[in-house]
């Protein structure tokens, strides 16, 4: 068994609320934070899963709202075309470089094996349904989830606050 986070599947959260879940990002330097949370909303939203390619309506819409998260376990069929791009990306590229990607997932699926937290991998709400998915933060999780047999991926979806809250 894995520890997942002890959230409520489709419940909406603000980030101060579920930081304790949030991966941090390599060293941390005083003063700077870098986590999943800070990469993922960089540029927050995205038009498609495309990086470059910002949704400007929806951003001049949202703007003044809080950006939150909704708490999700996706199925992992549900990545099978992602699994693809990636296979493909790594079969492209140096043998250095697929051994750096091969150990950080080594190093994800001993930590989940140990009994350490499962982060939450990152998607942007109004792109849950692209083909293949759209993961801003969280691939190298993903692919480790896969290895060990996850049947549902936890996931943090990123939208704007309802207009009511």
């Amino acid at each position: 068994m894995f520890l997942l986070p002890d959230l409520s599947v489709g419940e909406t959260y603000r980030e101060v609320e579920v930081r304790r879940f949030i991966a941090p990002h390599g060293e941390q330097r005083e003063g700077i934070r870098s986590d999943d949370y800070t990469a993922a909303i960089g540029n927050f939203p995205h038009r498609s899963r495309k990086r470059r390619h910002k949704n400007t309506e929806m951003y001049a819409e949202g703007k003044e709202r809080e950006i939150v998260i909704e708490y999700g376990l996706l199925p992992i069929e549900r990545f099978r075309s992602w699994f693809r791009l990636v296979e493909t990306k790594l079969t492209d590229s140096t043998d250095e470089h697929r051994a750096t990607q091969r150990a950080r997932i080594h190093a994800i699926k001993e930590r989940l094996q140990a009994k350490e937290f499962a982060y939450p991998i990152w998607i942007e709400k109004h792109l849950v349904n692209e083909d293949p998915m759209a993961v801003w933060e969280g691939t190298h999780r993903v692919v480790a989830f896969r290895e060990l047999g996850f049947p549902e991926i936890p996931a943090f979806l990123l939208k704007y606050a309802d207009k009511s809250e």
